[in-house]
């Protein structure tokens, strides 16, 4: 009978420390970092029954016994919101989370003595900078002085009549003469000027130089209204050539003017019209004295008649006044 006992408090024994080894291997299990399990059960006298995963037990929790929530985490849910982010696998819902400060938000650490920040656009972070930076036509050096870039220097020596003029080849500005003084030598005159602002000469043609220039006063007369051409000055030019010609004269009005009626003077070559005015029967009932001027350039032959002329349509008392004009010869 002793015998017996004693194996029946061994056999208790071995029971006991495998419930303690249980127990205690339970106890030292490691929460998992991510997709933790959620438990509800019933607790009833201080035991759970009807347990199993998720938010519902197996059966509903009878009165004494209420609803109890199982698991290995110690969060539900982080709401992470700027500058905060969450740091990669985490996700926040539940299990291990890791957290850390936005790299949009975050100074930089590294930035040496008398350096500022700026924002880089690029890489959607702030970044370390000069507190100086060389602009466009600026540099600078390393002990933080600025100075403007040869092209961008104009000259500060130039002379009396000179200019800047920019050298391509060394890429920076320099003093030369606008406009050379003139070298023609005796018998020559100036023609005109290069490029680089040297005075060209030339000799006089051997041909002739007169110019045949005239210069007419029209007698003040009457516009007769007959829709003709009256002339005023009629020049018969003997040497052909190109003529820049000049008119100017005062048309006079007895404010008696047809309605869509007007009066015009002209520079006629011949019978062809060089250039024209016409002022219109409002103006003409308007105002009493309308002056005008003309010029055109004109190629004439030998022989050819170059006129000051004014005609009146549908218009009564209509004269012209201090008529006159002017032809240069301005070319063979």
């Amino acid at each position: 009978m002793k015998q017996a006992s004693s194996g029946r408090r061994l056999a208790l024994l071995a029971g006991v420390v495998a419930v303690v080894v249980v127990v205690v291997g339970t106890a030292v299990a490691a929460f998992p970092d991510d997709n933790v399990a959620t438990y509800t059960g019933c607790l009833l006298n201080g035991n759970i029954v009807s347990v199993q995963a998720g938010d519902s037990p197996t059966k509903a929790c009878v009165r004494p016994a209420v609803p109890i929530k199982l698991s290995g985490g110690d969060i539900t849910s982080v709401n992470v919101q700027s500058p905060l982010k969450q740091v990669t696998p985490s996700t926040g819902l539940n299990g291990k989370v890791t957290i850390g400060l936005d790299s949009k938000a975050t100074l930089p650490t590294a930035c040496g003595e008398g350096q500022l920040i700026r924002w880089d656009d690029t890489n959607q972070q702030w970044v370390c900078r000069d507190k100086y930076a060389d602009g466009t036509g600026l540099d600078l050096t390393t002990d933080k002085t600025f100075s403007v870039k040869p092209s961008f220097r104009l000259p500060q020596t130039c002379s009396g009549g000179t200019s800047p003029v920019w050298n391509a080849d060394d890429e920076v500005w320099e003093c030369q003469q606008f406009v050379k003084p003139s070298t023609c030598t005796s018998g020559q005159f100036a023609t005109g000027a290069s490029s680089s602002g040297t005075i060209t000469c030339a000799a006089p043609g051997s041909g002739s130089t007169s110019l045949s220039n005239f210069d007419e006063e029209a007698n003040d007369g009457g516009v007769p209204n007959a829709a003709a051409w009256t002339d005023f000055v009629d020049v018969t030019l003997n040497t052909a050539g190109t003529y820049l010609v000049m008119a100017k004269g005062t048309i006079h009005s007895q404010e008696d003017a047809d309605l869509f009626s007007n009066a015009s003077c002209s520079i006629r070559q011949n019978t062809n019209i060089r250039d024209e005015t016409s002022i219109g029967s409002t103006t003409l009932n308007e105002v009493g004295a309308i002056p005008y001027s003309l010029m055109a350039t004109v190629t004439v032959f030998s022989g050819d008649e170059i006129k000051l002329s004014c005609e009146a349509i549908g218009a009564d008392g209509i004269s012209l006044q201090d008529g006159r004009i002017i032809g240069v010869r301005i070319g063979s």
